[in-house]
């Protein structure tokens, strides 16, 4: 009976850990907007570089500062409530591929310019 309910322990115990580990290196809500937002932009605008957005969190370390994905939270629910012509006529699409550069990555939580309107 004891091998039973140290298997049951060791499988909560187990349990606890995984859900620390997720809960440490899970995926953030501002990368989750981001990946949401992309995948509008790859929808609705015609060859949009998606692979190259950004949409990662990196914490600060060793003097280097946070890394923010370069698609904001309220960007990504602005992107999200238009429909693909309004991205493609108010020039959404354009100023998101902007966005594709290699150094799009923000080093604060605000994006230097706005990419919807």
């Amino acid at each position: 009976m004891r091998g039973a309910t140290g298997r049951v322990g060791a499988a909560i115990v187990a349990s606890w850990v995984m859900a620390a580990l997720f809960a440490c290196n899970g995926m953030r809500q501002d990368e989750l907007d981001c990946e949401e937002a992309v995948a509008v932009l790859d929808h609705c605008c015609n060859a949009f570089p998606s692979s190259f957005v950004n949409c990662t969190y990196e914490a600060p370390g060793c003097g280097a500062p946070a890394v923010y994905p370069s698609i904001s939270t309220p960007e990504s629910q602005c992107i999200r409530a238009e429909s693909c012509s309004a991205l493609v006529t108010s020039g959404v699409c354009d100023r998101a591929a902007a966005l594709s550069g290699l150094d799009s990555a923000q080093t604060d939580a605000s994006p230097t310019a706005p990419v919807c309107p």
